[in-house]
């Protein structure tokens, strides 16, 4: 791009537009679609309207089309409009209606086409000469937002960066709030779908404040939804619905059915993941999937289908399932996009693991293992997580048909994955529920020790972040296990058969409990010890530690909470075995909790 300062001695560019066409975007900010529709009309049946109001007005149409999720109309009138420009000779207009051009092209998933309108605006806007500083920026600050989700279609995570960052820089100088906002909203989306949650609110509580200074109800209501999933991924769900319904009104206002369908798919979701009622979910889906039919050429609605198999395998109608998949794998055919390739990658593997034929099973484990093994290629950090748990269920519905325990070695990079995801997205419920997996899985090796640590990193998370529910489930848990420790010695000695210790442990029940808990991420990471300059992280609940902590000489770090744990458990670091409180006695659990029993030698 061309210097600003090789602009100062430019006269600039005066940009004035007459008074209707100012109140025709004071009404479509006001999504008031009718009125500025008709105002414009008016306008354009002026006798001697010159070219450059007619173009003008064409690009206030065009943009009133993309707000209201009209894509392909948008993109045809802004490229009429362009035509009709280009007669204006080297002109900022020209730019403008790239830059709607572009806007459009990211929605209807083109992006060899958005690049290389992209590239023409950077080429016309470069060579414009009469143009102020400040249009300049905000053309210039566009064209990097446009870049930005360019970048998105091919998933390059610091180009897309980089671009919306730029754009950031350039747009804090201007008074260009609307793609202020919408660059502040789309790192915040980014972020979410990245698992960074603290960084998604921080942008995205900016973006929704700078979005109700401009006043613009279309803003506002992306700024909104994009609010509303960071709060559904972190189990606020009931804001999550309550942001997303006030974000539907101003859709519905606008008369955008495009969005009106994620969002009504999105409280589908929530309602699906938090509560039990199945019925409202399947309200919302169906009404998602109504306005999305009435439409197949558009990428997004993937993400409705998606959820619809997901909701007509939960029922049973496994033959619904597969109705929805052949929908979704129409438009797949139709549209080549990246996000709708995985939806129906993960939607074919759920339907085809739902099968009661075992050749089903097989190919979609096949499916899983190509998506969790290539983890870069999966934008969407929630199907990974799909992905990872269905895996580890069709391992052990294999496991509990062979009892072979090499089985088991599959599930670790599994959980792995599963763990650092978690970490990422600060989903505590989940990781809870994984550690108590994982305490499950040791009983079947008879690793009593290794079961209660996870039991005690489990219940340490869940008190910790207040999910007081849960921490009481876990504790139950760990008092069963207590109990029943004679039981697993007895089982131990006996060599008590896998398919015994699996329904003693109640693993399957673990499964359902996570599959319900499916919501974005899972789990923590690895039960490694983690040694940060930056931030001191507890070894057991994973959490940041402040104020008091022990910390031990191998570089182990324990928060308050879980070092007092601990010592009144086994008062032992679980990374070098070193005491943590020397004033009191190691308690190692064999030694402390084991129940000596006589066993009798069985009659031959």
């Amino acid at each position: 791009m061309r210097p600003i300062s090789e602009m100062n001695d430019q006269k600039p560019e005066m940009i004035e537009k007459p008074e209707e066409l100012l109140r025709a975007e004071q009404l479509i900010d006001d999504a008031k679609v009718n009125e500025a529709r008709e105002l414009l009309n008016n306008f354009e049946r002026n006798e001697g309207l010159t070219l450059r109001d007619e173009v003008a007005s064409h690009i206030l149409r065009a943009d009133l089309l993309f707000q209201q999720g009209r894509y392909e109309e948008s993109f045809t009138l802004a490229e009429q409009a362009y035509d009709m420009s280009l007669e204006l000779e080297k002109n900022i207009l020209s730019v403008d209606c790239l830059i709607l051009m572009a806007d459009a092209l990211f929605f209807l998933g083109k992006p060899d086409k958005l690049n290389d309108i992209i590239k023409q605006g950077e080429e016309l806007l470069k060579n414009l000469t009469q143009v102020s500083s400040l249009e300049y920026m905000k053309r210039e600050a566009s064209l990097a937002f446009n870049k930005g989700t360019f970048y998105i279609t091919s998933t390059e995570i610091n180009l897309y960066l980089n671009s919306f960052k730029q754009g950031l820089e350039l747009v804090e100088k201007t008074d260009f709030k609307r793609l202020h906002a919408r660059l502040l909203g789309m790192l915040a989306y980014l972020a979410t779908i990245r698992g960074d949650l603290d960084l998604a609110f921080e942008y995205g509580k900016k973006a929704l404040a700078i979005a109700k200074v401009s006043k613009k109800k279309y803003t506002i209501a992306n700024c909104l939804w994009i609010l509303g999933e960071t709060y559904r991924l972190t189990g606020d769900w009931e804001r999550a619905i309550k942001i997303n319904k006030e974000s539907l009104s101003f859709f519905e206002e606008l008369d955008n059915r495009k969005q009106m369908s994620t969002i009504l798919n999105n409280i589908a979701k929530i309602y699906r993941a938090f509560t039990d009622d199945y019925d409202r979910a399947s309200e919302y889906v169906e009404a998602s999937l109504a306005i999305s039919n009435e439409d197949v050429n558009y990428h997004w609605a993937g993400e409705a289908f998606y959820t619809a198999i997901t909701f007509a395998l939960k029922k049973g109608d496994y033959e619904g399932a597969k109705k929805y998949l052949q929908n979704l794998k129409q438009m797949k055919s139709q549209i080549k996009d990246e996000g709708i390739d995985l939806q129906y990658r993960i939607s074919k593997a759920l339907v085809l693991k739902s099968s009661p034929r075992f050749h089903d099973k097989t190919k979609a484990e096949k499916i899983l293992r190509y998506i969790t093994s290539n983890p870069e290629k999966v934008f969407f950090i929630d199907i990974l997580t799909v992905a990872l748990i269905n895996l580890c269920d069709i391992l052990l519905a294999e496991f509990r048909l062979t009892n072979n325990l090499e089985i088991l070695n599959e599930l670790d990079p599994l959980i792995t994955q599963l763990l650092t995801i978690g970490e990422k997205t600060q989903s505590y419920s989940i990781q809870a529920e994984t550690y108590l997996f994982q305490a499950k899985l040791a009983l079947l090796s008879f690793d009593v020790k290794k079961s209660r640590r996870f039991l005690t990193q489990a219940q340490q998370i869940a008190e910790r972040y207040n999910l007081n529910k849960l921490a009481k489930k876990i504790s139950r848990e760990h008092k069963n296990l207590i109990d029943s420790l004679e039981l697993w010695e007895q089982l131990k000695v006996s060599e008590a058969p896998l398919t015994e210790r699996f329904e003693l442990a109640q693993i399957s029940k673990q499964m359902k409990r996570m599959h319900r808990n499916l919501l974005v991420a899972t789990k923590i990471i690895e039960e490694k010890v983690t040694i940060s300059k930056e931030k001191k992280i507890c070894l057991v609940c994973r959490g940041e530690v402040f104020g008091f902590s022990f910390n031990c000489k191998c570089g182990a770090n324990y928060c308050e909470n879980c070092a007092r744990a601990l010592s009144n458990l086994e008062n032992v670091c679980w990374a070098c075995e070193a005491p943590i409180d020397y004033s009191k006695p190691v308690k190692p659990f064999k030694e402390e909790e084991r129940v000596k029993i006589e066993v009798k030698p069985k009659k031959k």
